[in-house]
């Protein structure tokens, strides 16, 4: 990125609060020097002196910069270091940090409109801090009434939970009462200044007389720097309503504060852990993360009623490389499994998962095995693999052979890393006893079914796509599509590709891999089109402005080759027996 522009106007503080709290120490460093993770800091040569040996240490902690060997070892942090490693002056180090974060560039300007805007940006501010401090209130209360001297009932239910009342306090635990139908904390509230809007704001009631929670065991949700944002409640088995029973979990609404799916339960108390053993574990309930702190594991978070998000996965990526699921033994939390394993191993982290027995959860199994259950979790923990492909060999019944390969190349195919995903194609292969090209072909089609219809894993645009330029919905390509083979797919989204992507260094290999190899296309002359692109009006983008989309390139010019040869093989008379399953896994590109 380069050096910002000073245009001599005052940056508003807004945007300056934006990019200190955005900016990451070691990212902006990294920009600039090669970094190497040490522990849980960072460690390269430093850019200030002859560096022959790394002395520059980065600490993502302290969120500081030092070099311990040479005249300038002060500590610097993501400003300090732009100002010194390249001369900006403050103002031009924020604009650099706000282009680098996404975030707007606003000025201070004296006009009615800017006038307006501050003041909209401050009353934004004073509700995010209202609900944040009427939660801590909320949480307070709660936890009070769950040690008053009626409620011992719900105290007994949570000790016979197997957690004990250091760890309930340490997550601040609390009740919200059955009686008046939750009714005590709007009073309570209201009794100390709080309006009843920002009662609703907060999601803690539905209006002045209608609480939000009723006899439920509650349990604070907090963003990683402690601070409570909202709440999950749940139901008390005792409860006599039987539609409140029904729903066993009851979510703080989303608010200014809290976005479900950018928070993990029990980060706050995790991330210390989390980051001094490289290793997260990811459970389904509030319960479960209570249980593994209670047995020692200490690293434990789930998410906050809903599906594991991209957004979860990189609160904990900058801290651990592997993550341990510890969902329910039953049909939807092995579904959530396979489903987590994509996202993480999207955001770079290699899944694990704890097998849970049958009908059992971490905090059903705190109560078999007591302080023992981190020891039973660390022997039934497997590799992601493992998990997903079992028993299962060639020799398996045909049905559950493709089920169990097709489930386990879609999570491969999630893999960034091009040497850990070789190093997973060649395990399940030795695993299973199938080829090692046969699985490498199985997930390539399963990588290009991605590029073809998108993917929410990925997060890529493919709304350029050639085909999806006639309106067809990513729903419908499928049947619109339709060929007997991948081939013609792999074809039109190799040109959308490039047409998307003008890049010389992807021109070159197109016409090194296709049009010089002798692997022509079918439903369009790929050296015209390869002309066309480097004669046009459009210029060519550089390699570092097409982000990952090579790897995308690379494994639709391989799976189009692959085309090729299977096609030259059948037209010679191969034994389509042994090429058979490679084929229908091919063809089922379209089919899916």
């Amino acid at each position: 990125m380069t050096k910002p522009k000073n245009t001599g106007r005052k940056l508003a503080q807004s945007t300056i609060d934006r990019a200190k709290a955005a900016a990451r120490i070691e990212e902006v460093v990294g920009d600039f020097v090669q970094l190497t993770r040490r522990g849980s800091n960072f460690v390269g040569r430093c850019p200030f002196h002859d560096d022959h040996t790394p002395s520059f240490y980065v600490s993502p902690a302290k969120g500081k910069a030092t070099c311990f060997s040479c005249g300038n070892g002060e500590s610097r942090d993501a400003i300090q270091f732009l100002r010194d490693h390249e001369s900006m002056t403050f103002a031009e180090a924020i604009e650099y940090l706000a282009k680098r974060y996404g975030i707007p560039i606003e000025y201070e300007h004296d006009d009615a409109a800017s006038r307006a805007a501050r003041q909209a940006a401050k009353a934004e501010e004073k509700l995010r801090h209202d609900i944040m401090e009427v939660s801590k209130r909320a949480e307070d209360y709660f936890v009070r009434t769950l040690y008053l001297p009626e409620h011992v009932e719900v105290l007994t239910y949570l000790h016979g939970r197997g957690i004990s009342d250091e760890t309930l306090q340490l997550y601040g635990v609390g009740y919200a009462t059955r009686a008046d139908q939750g009714m005590g904390l709007v009073r309570a509230a209201l009794k100390e200044g709080y309006t009843p809007e920002r009662l609703v704001d907060a999601g803690l009631a539905y209006s002045a007389k209608r609480a939000r929670f009723i006899n439920r065991v509650m349990f604070p949700i907090r963003r990683g720097d402690g601070r409570t944002v909202g709440f999950g409640g749940r139901i008390l088995p005792s409860e006599p309503d039987k539609e409140a029973l029904k729903r066993k979990y009851l979510n703080t609404c989303e608010t200014a504060v809290y976005k479900k799916h950018a928070l993990l339960f029990g980060l706050d108390m995790a991330h210390q852990a989390i980051r001094l053993q490289k290793r997260a574990y990811i459970c389904e309930g509030y319960m479960d993360v209570l249980a593994m702190h209670e047995a020692g594991v200490c690293g434990a978070v789930a998410a906050c009623g809903t599906a594991f998000t991209a957004e979860q996965a990189r609160l904990l990526a900058p801290s651990c490389s592997t993550a341990v699921l510890c969902y329910d033994g039953d049909t939807a939390g092995a579904k959530a499994c396979v489903s987590t394993m994509k996202v993480l191993l999207d955001a770079r982290i290699i899944p694990e998962v704890f097998v849970v027995p049958a009908g059992s959860d971490p905090a059903s199994l705190l109560l078999a095995h007591g302080h023992g259950l981190s020891s039973c979790i660390a022997e039934h923990t497997v590799s992601y693999l493992e998990y997903l492909v079992g028993d299962c060999t060639v020799a398996s019944s045909p049905a559950v052979y493709r089920e169990v390969m097709g489930r386990t190349a879609e999570v491969m195919a999630c893999v960034r890393d091009a040497v850990i995903k070789d190093q997973a194609i060649r395990w399940v292969a030795d695993r299973t006893g199938a080829a090692v090209q046969a699985v490498e072909n199985l997930v390539v089609s399963v990588s290009v079914q991605v590029a073809t219809l998108g993917s929410s894993h990925t997060g890529r645009d493919t709304s350029s796509s050639l085909v999806d330029k006639e309106g067809t919905s990513h729903s419908d390509l499928v049947e619109t599509l339709a060929p007997p083979s991948p081939r013609l797919a792999l074809e039109a989204s190799i040109v959308a590709l490039l047409e998307e992507c003008p890049c010389q260094a992807f021109l070159d290999f197109v016409r090194e891999e296709i049009v010089e190899d002798g692997a022509s296309m079918q439903s369009v002359d790929i050296a015209e089109v390869l002309a066309a692109l480097a004669d046009g009006d459009v210029p060519l983008l550089s390699i570092e402005e097409i982000d990952d989309r090579g790897d995308m390139l690379q494994d639709l010019v391989l799976g189009l080759k692959n085309c090729v040869v299977l096609e030259e093989m059948g037209q010679e008379g191969c034994d389509w027996e042994m090429w058979g399953e490679m084929k229908v896994r091919l063809e089922g590109l379209t089919e899916r």
